[in-house]
């Protein structure tokens, strides 16, 4: 005869850490990803509109699939921007690795060819300036800035779990003001 535990009389506290915490509020395909580059601190010490810049290598994706940019970016190759995204390549190739590991469908690249134009954009430029020298249409510059700015409001929600990341929470929340203006705040594309 087998006995029959009753569960309900268990006395099991079950609850979210602070990292499943911040993983209930990240909606994205790269949500792994970019969990792992907050605790990474990969985002740490941006200006908002360097933030922009190396999270919008989350959501952009080349038409073409060329990905990846040019390889320049606003401050240089020793720049805040270059930095953190080598950064981020390892918070990426870390996930990629434990995905592999376990049999899951790993990450997508990130695709650094947004950077420039969100850059801009996040410091004030008007569209017909950060589009001059892109391919990107002006309605692909709409979707994926809506999109980043969503992205970049779930970031500002991580200093709630997280002491240590609440000067990134003002950031990002500043990084979603700067890009979410004129023609992107007035699309209802979403």
């Amino acid at each position: 005869m087998h006995e029959s535990k009753d569960l309900s009389n268990a006395a099991v506290n079950y609850a979210l850490t602070p990292i499943g915490q911040m993983l209930r509020r990240i909606y994205s395909e790269q949500d792994l990803v970019l969990a792992q580059m907050i605790m990474d601190e990969d985002l740490r010490d941006l200006s908002s509109s360097e933030l922009a810049a190396v999270v919008s290598s989350l959501v952009y994706e080349s038409r073409r699939g060329e990905g990846g940019g040019d390889g320049s970016f606003p401050g240089g190759t020793d720049g805040s921007i270059a930095i953190s995204l080598q950064a981020c390549l390892g918070s990426r190739a870390r996930i990629s690795m434990l995905c592999d590991d376990h049999g899951l469908d790993t990450p997508k690249e990130l695709d650094f060819g947004m950077c420039r134009v969100i850059y801009e954009w996040a410091n004030g430029e008007d569209l017909s300036v950060v589009l001059r020298d892109s391919e990107m249409t002006g309605g692909d510059f709409v979707r994926n800035a809506k999109r980043l700015a969503d992205l970049l409001n779930q970031i500002a929600q991580v200093g709630t779990f997280f002491k240590d990341a609440e000067s990134l929470s003002k950031v990002a929340k500043q990084a979603a003001r700067d890009v979410n203006r004129g023609i992107v705040a007035y699309s209802g594309v979403d």
